[in-house]
């Protein structure tokens, strides 16, 4: 937009296209004035008011030759042919480089959704939280009585390791 704006044109190829249309109609137009004038030279007066009008004509038509023609290759401050047109066809590049890009990123981002939302999927079912409606551990009578046991068979072995002892010092 900013280079459309400051050259002020929409499309430098279109313009140019446009231009030479118009080169193309006044060079035609040039030719039939002068076929025209060179017919009426035959048999006219050069000074008369119609062979002055169509000299002027020819002139005219040959200055805005001239005038389209520098518009098209640039002036004398521009010493580069079709700048604008080179510029312009590099922003479209790099507007067309950018819009790849920009939709290799999007296509990228799609497919992370895609797999984040398989693994989630994963994750969800191996993870799922619930509350227990019964509890099958502990199991208090189980473990109480085998806390008794045990505790029997060590009373059972310190015992006789102090029987032992006492027997040995006698």
């Amino acid at each position: 937009m900013a280079y459309q704006n400051k050259n002020r044109t929409i499309d430098p190829k279109v313009d140019i296209e446009l231009k030479n249309k118009i080169l193309a109609g006044l060079e035609s137009e040039l030719i039939q004035k002068n076929v025209e004038y060179n017919s009426k030279a035959q048999y006219l007066n050069k000074k008369t008011a119609e062979m002055k009008l169509l000299k002027g004509n020819i002139a005219y038509i040959k200055k805005s030759i001239r005038k389209i023609k520098a518009s098209i290759t640039g002036d004398n401050s521009k010493k580069e042919l079709n700048k604008d047109m080179s510029d312009f066809t590099l922003l479209k590049s790099r507007v067309e480089f950018n819009k790849k890009l920009y939709i290799q990123t999007l296509v990228k981002l799609e497919e992370t959704k895609v797999l984040v939302s398989q693994n989630t999927k994963n994750l969800i079912v191996v993870t799922k939280a619930g509350v227990a409606d019964s509890y099958s551990s502990p199991n208090k009578i189980k473990e109480s009585f085998s806390i008794l046991i045990i505790l029997s068979f060590l009373y059972g072995i310190m015992t006789l390791i102090f029987t032992i002892i006492r027997d040995h010092k006698d």
